[in-house]
């Protein structure tokens, strides 16, 4: 099969498949749909690795508070909260409560990387089930990686941070930063190209699909 054949009957196929998800996905009323979803999993993920922090979302940003895409991980230690709380109880007071917080987008940590990984299946050699089967595995695998992205993200997030009663030494810090940076969209393309990869590909079908000679 030569080039120009293989680029129109996969390659245009899969961005026209990915570009028409992408901007089904950008509808509000789509991303509504799953933001709730998206929201818990993001906030599991920060709270499963500091235990001494409280945790709280909140919908979009300062500058766009409903917007659909983002969610805001608000944070601050307990101890500090409480003594907020202790305050306010002694003086009869509101207390005010200073929260920091890390931005999350939806669609770059687990929408698009999903969407992308769907094209790909769509496109490659196979029969139907087993594309099904290998959607649901990768869609879970994807989704936990993006897991793990939200966590380092946060981390690095409180460590910038400087909440009151915790500090961080240069190395962890640095550690915290490297890690956070390299969990990044790159990163997240490139698992999902491996997920394609070690999931989706049976010699024999790209053998006939191609129509290439393997020896045996």
């Amino acid at each position: 099969m030569n080039i120009k054949r293989i680029l129109l009957r996969y390659f245009l196929p899969m961005i026209v498949c990915f570009f028409l998800l992408s901007f089904i996905s950008l509808i509000p009323a789509v991303q509504h749909s799953y933001y709730g979803l998206f929201e818990k999993i993001a906030l599991h993920a920060a709270e499963t690795s500091n235990a001494d922090i409280y945790f709280k979302t909140r919908k979009g940003t300062e500058e766009a508070p409903n917007h659909p895409d983002k969610v805001t991980l608000l944070f601050n230690t307990k101890a500090y909260l409480q003594t907020i709380i202790d305050r306010s109880k002694a003086t009869g007071q509101q207390g005010v409560y200073d929260y920091k917080g890390v931005v999350i987008s939806i669609s770059e940590y687990f929408i698009t990387p999903l969407i992308f990984f769907f094209s790909l299946l769509m496109v490659t050699p196979g029969k139907l089930t087993r594309k099904l089967l290998n959607l649901l595995l990768g869609g879970l695998l994807i989704i936990g990686f993006a897991y793990l992205t939200v966590r380092f993200r946060v981390n690095f997030g409180i460590a910038e941070a400087g909440l009151p009663g915790m500090s961080f030494g240069p190395r962890e810090f640095k550690a915290y930063k490297l890690l956070s940076f390299a969990l990044s969209s790159v990163t997240t393309i490139t698992v999902v190209l491996l997920l394609w990869g070690l999931l989706a590909f049976r010699k024999s079908e790209l053998r006939k699909a191609f129509n290439w000679e393997v020896n045996e």
